[in-house]
């Protein structure tokens, strides 16, 4: 449903407004000219620095994630933790109490229940193929929109930094990567 629902961003959001209108709002000031933080006059004397906006601020996948047991590498689920810093707190509250819950894959593992595991692996794969979804997007509204402007290879700076603060399309492969070694044998 959310895959459906996002592939239908191409329905109202050109590619190129987003880039070049929307997605400067989205870029943070973490990594970019900003890089030391701005300093809230009449709130604090310290710099602020946050990272821009990303997916993995959503608790929904994080809670898909969380719900089928899919455990990410130390540095990849680092920075879904620092994510977690921007969500709702309930939001966040819930993502955690999930974790914190009975676990669907050690369910799955210890029935070995041939039809329990095609369940599991057929969720897995609907969790990778949004994610297929999400780096096709994220490459035609990001990536070539960045090459179609610089006519460069500045684009491929696009692999070192999103506006999330990661390497954007190594970022997004790891995670999706991860998700796929999830599967159970059969």
């Amino acid at each position: 449903m959310i895959t459906a629902v996002m592939a239908r961003t191409y329905e109202e959001c050109d590619p190129e407004i987003f880039y070049n209108v929307f997605r400067p709002f989205l870029a943070g000031w973490e990594k970019n000219v900003f890089k030391d933080g701005l300093i809230y006059k009449g709130v604090s004397d310290k710099p602020v620095k946050h990272p821009g906006g990303s997916a993995a601020q959503s608790c929904i996948i994080q809670v898909c994630d969380a719900i089928l047991g899919v455990e990410h590498d130390e540095g990849l689920h680092s920075y879904l933790l620092r994510m977690r810093t921007y969500m709702v707190p309930e939001h966040k509250q819930y993502v955690e109490a999930v974790e914190c819950g009975p676990s669907v894959r050690n369910f799955v593992i210890e029935n070995n229940d041939p039809e329990l595991i095609k369940c599991y692996n057929d969720a897995i794969a609907s969790l990778v193929h949004f994610r297929n979804c999400h780096i096709k997007l994220t490459n035609e509204y990001i990536v070539v929109q960045s090459y179609k402007l610089h006519r460069s290879r500045k684009h491929e700076s696009l692999s070192q930094v999103g506006t999330g603060g990661t390497g954007l399309i190594p970022f997004l492969k790891g995670i999706r990567n991860t998700t796929e070694e999830h599967r159970l044998p059969f």
